[in-house]
């Protein structure tokens, strides 16, 4: 391994977000869910690789269409060639379309979703994968639910997965259910400790119906 390489390699295996870099927006249950913008990707493999260290190049959009035949999402795919590390990454981005008027928005968004799961392989926002979502600073003086136990998260997790393939429900549909790029046991337990009483096959259902609702939009 060059020397070159060796430097790029340890600066992206060491990477720790800066908290100026990670925003927040509202999700469901009342969750405040962090992410970074698709510039600040940008950025840091500006800064790391070098701006001739990569190319990143996207398809041309993709239109998903409901049975009226409008469109309902865009998808592309983005390939991440980094050539110092000798390492080209695909992934596919998505996003919901509401509007023909959001119909640009919308690719650039697909493109921006694809660019942050390229860069996920190279330990960059790897951690925002596995962060716990959080609440808003209004909900900090209140009395939070009990922590559940890795035991109770997991068999929630396996129940919620048996009541996807119930409910013909993807991992993809859950993850626009909590409007996240991958949803973590953590954003299912933060769900049904907000939502007392509520089942996995509740959670199934609501997810369902967000589907429908989006179909039908």
């Amino acid at each position: 391994m060059t020397t070159k390489k060796q430097s790029i390699t340890t600066k992206l295996g060491a990477l720790k977000l800066k908290p100026e870099w990670v925003k927040h927006r509202p999700g469901k249950a009342g969750m405040q869910l962090a992410y970074m913008s698709g510039e600040q990707y940008i950025q840091i493999l500006n800064d790391i690789v070098g701006i001739d260290g990569y190319n990143w190049t996207v398809s041309e959009p993709e239109f998903i269409r409901n049975h009226d035949q409008q469109i309902i999402a865009v998808r592309v795919k983005g390939i991440l060639e980094v050539h110092k590390l000798g390492v080209i990454r695909e992934a596919w981005g998505t996003h919901d379309i509401r509007d023909d008027k959001d119909i640009a928005d919308g690719i650039k968004a697909a493109e921006t979703d694809a660019l942050k799961r390229n860069c996920k392989y190279l330990n960059i926002g790897l951690q925002l994968y596995f962060s716990e979502p959080t609440m808003p600073k209004e909900h900090l003086g209140k009395k939070r639910p009990a922590m559940m136990t890795q035991k109770q998260k997991d068999r929630l997790c396996a129940q919620l997965e048996s009541a996807m393939k119930s409910n013909n429900i993807t991992k993809q549909d859950v993850d626009d259910f909590f409007g996240v790029v991958e949803t973590t046991k953590g954003h299912i337990a933060e769900y049904f400790s907000t939502n007392k009483g509520t089942t996995p096959a509740d959670l199934a259902f609501a997810v369902a119906n967000h589907k429908r609702e989006a179909v039908h939009a």
